[in-house]
């Protein structure tokens, strides 16, 4: 399912406003989105959207719902996921229901995340790949 979609090209900088600072947009829990949606900046998402996301870092918020694909340098899930993620980095929030195949640098999954798909972390150590759903119940 990644044969296509590697995270080596998202080591490139990433464009700057004009006080040096990165650009962010916020989209609110009444925005509904049918298509994709890129940004080379930050991206605070708490909408729906069906269609991918591509950003320079993505938090999705609690509110929010993605059906798609993910690519970014990092990505925060507090929302609801289903598609794929391809990151530097990852942090799955306490509050997220996730349906997707991961796969990043870095996997931070904090108890009480729903994750259901197929994960693979590659950096230090060497790669691994976990087939699991991992779910915590209170």
């Amino acid at each position: 399912m990644f044969s296509k979609t590697t995270t080596d090209n998202l080591q490139k900088p990433t464009t700057q406003g004009t006080s040096g600072e990165k650009r962010r947009s916020v989209l609110h829990d009444d925005i509904l989105i049918k298509g994709d949606w890129t940004s080379d900046g930050i991206v605070e998402f708490g909408g729906k959207i069906i269609g991918d996301i591509t950003a320079d870092v993505l938090v999705l918020t609690s509110d929010g719902r993605v059906t798609g694909n993910v690519r970014a340098r990092n990505v925060t899930i507090e929302g609801h996921l289903e598609g794929t993620v391809a990151a530097i980095s990852v942090v799955v929030k306490t509050t997220a229901k996730v349906m997707a195949d991961i796969k990043a640098d870095q996997l931070s999954i904090e108890s009480g995340a729903e994750i259901q798909g197929h994960i693979q972390v590659a950096g230090n150590p060497p790669k691994t790949t976990l087939r699991a759903r991992i779910s915590s119940q209170t």
